[in-house]
């Protein structure tokens, strides 16, 4: 349960839920796309009730990681943990409604050449077992792959980028995938400016992409 709100030391915002959604600080700069807010607002829709203090929030109100664990502060990251453990079914529904509504930005997103190719392996990986987990967690590990400022010197690491990398679909399209996905997350890292902290993280990533196999 702690781990539902988690702010990783190398980075400038924390991740939460079973997603590892993330959300910004006021005057955070990071080329990635937050998903806290949009599930703040599911939240809302769906008529849960929300904490005072967080209703209210328009930015993560934690400015940073230091004030995120700060003692004055642990009773509202219990409220928070304790929101997220009782709404596990929405954040999955979340999650899954995400990758759905990727696909059609993917498809415009990828080269022309490779679209056929991009949608016959995503409608093969959501087919097969595990399928729909490796594509949920994904988007919500990496990303879709269409947000340009999420690359490094020019690479993305996304859906998008994984689904074009795909060979030998035919035969087993999770190992296909899972093998993109590596090679992926291999080549952000070495194109990172900091390696020496991605590297580190490169084997929780790949240890990650293998449960799909699982």
């Amino acid at each position: 349960m702690e781990l539902l709100t988690f702010w990783n030391q190398n980075e400038a915002f924390p991740s939460l839920g079973i997603g590892h959604c993330i959300w910004f600080p006021a005057n955070c700069i990071a080329p990635y796309v937050q998903t806290f807010p949009a599930l703040l607002l599911l939240f809302k829709k769906q008529g849960v009730r929300l904490p005072t203090w967080l209703a209210a929030a328009t930015v993560c109100p934690w400015p940073t990681r230091v004030s995120f664990y700060a003692p004055e502060n642990k009773q509202q990251l219990a409220e928070l943990r304790d929101l997220l453990a009782n709404t596990i079914d929405l954040q999955a529904q979340f999650m899954i409604d995400r990758v759905r509504s990727a696909l059609p930005k993917i498809i415009e997103a990828a080269h022309v050449d490779k679209r056929c190719h991009v949608k016959s392996c995503f409608n093969s990986i959501i087919k097969a077992p595990q399928g729909l987990y490796a594509l949920v967690d994904y988007v919500n590990f990496k990303g879709d792959g269409t947000n340009e400022k999420e690359r490094y010197a020019g690479y993305g690491w996304g859906l998008l980028q994984v689904l074009e990398g795909m060979e030998g679909t035919n035969a087993n399209p999770i190992e296909a995938f899972v093998l993109s996905a590596r090679a992926m997350l291999e080549r952000r890292v070495t194109h990172a400016v900091r390696q020496d902290v991605e590297r580190r993280a490169l084997i929780g990533w790949i240890n990650r992409i293998n449960t799909y196999k699982q």
